[in-house]
């Protein structure tokens, strides 16, 4: 089913887990009774009590529980971030909407696909992944993920065991700004940087792109400048409102 077919519902939710991945990343999983159908690539609006809405891509495929998992990046000015990191606990109630946005897997098409995530970008990323696996056919993926030192990198133990179990997944963490006391080994710099090093030209490539809007930015420009078709760039943009993030979609 395409996103565009799914209608827009509202749920109450139970919160089955809270959990923090690092000091400023947080998973909530979220059961919605009843169930939520969604796309992977997809986001919820979360309902706040003064009527505010507080959008979050869900970062899991929708297979399985019908758990819906949320990666919450705290805030200082983000009055859900910080009602999530300190008083929200296991068994309380949210009240979410959704499901929104355009962003799909193109599974019809067998090309080889890059996935470029920025920060909890990944989450989005995250589930068009768990997606893509989950399908028969072994098409050749590519994960870029950067952060800015390696604890930022929330889940790398996740796309590390995806790498070693699917021979046609390559995952590549990027870091900006590592400390010479984390004695990183891997990639460094900006993590479009890291894919233009690796790709000479992209005309029968996908791309995906999740992260922060000038990092999505860079991605398209450099990308669509490799050769990339524009009608097989799919991106998901996160800009900082005071709380969580804003999510504008531009399918290609």
């Amino acid at each position: 089913m395409f996103a565009q077919e799914l209608a827009v519902e509202t749920r109450e939710c139970r919160v089955s887990a809270v959990n923090r991945l690092n000091r400023h990343v947080l998973e909530l999983r979220l059961e919605p009774d009843p169930r939520l159908h969604y796309c992977a690539g997809q986001f919820i609006e979360v309902l706040m009590a003064d009527g505010r809405l507080r959008p979050f891509s869900v970062a899991n495929a929708p297979h399985g529980s019908g758990v819906l998992e949320l990666h919450i990046r705290f805030c200082h000015r983000g009055r859900f971030s910080r009602f999530a990191f300190t008083d929200l606990r296991e068994g309380g109630v949210l009240r979410i909407r959704g499901p929104f946005g355009h962003v799909r897997l193109r599974e019809e098409d067998d090309m080889p696909a890059i996935f470029i995530a920025g920060g909890t970008g990944f989450a989005p990323i995250k589930s068009l992944l768990e997606q893509a696996l989950r399908c028969a056919t072994e098409r050749t993926l590519y994960l870029y993920w950067g952060a800015r030192a390696p604890q930022d990198l929330y889940m790398d133990e996740l796309p590390r065991a995806w790498s070693s179990s699917y021979p046609w997944l390559q995952y590549v963490p990027v870091l900006s700004e590592p400390a010479p006391s984390d004695r990183w080994r891997g990639r460094t710099g900006l993590v479009h940087e890291a894919v233009l090093q690796d790709f000479s030209e992209l005309s029968s490539y996908q791309a995906y792109a999740a992260g922060p809007p000038l990092m999505v930015q860079a991605v398209r420009e450099s990308l669509f400048a490799r050769g990339l078709k524009q009608e097989r760039f799919f991106s998901e943009t996160f800009e900082g409102v005071g709380d969580g993030v804003a999510h504008n979609q531009a399918s290609h």
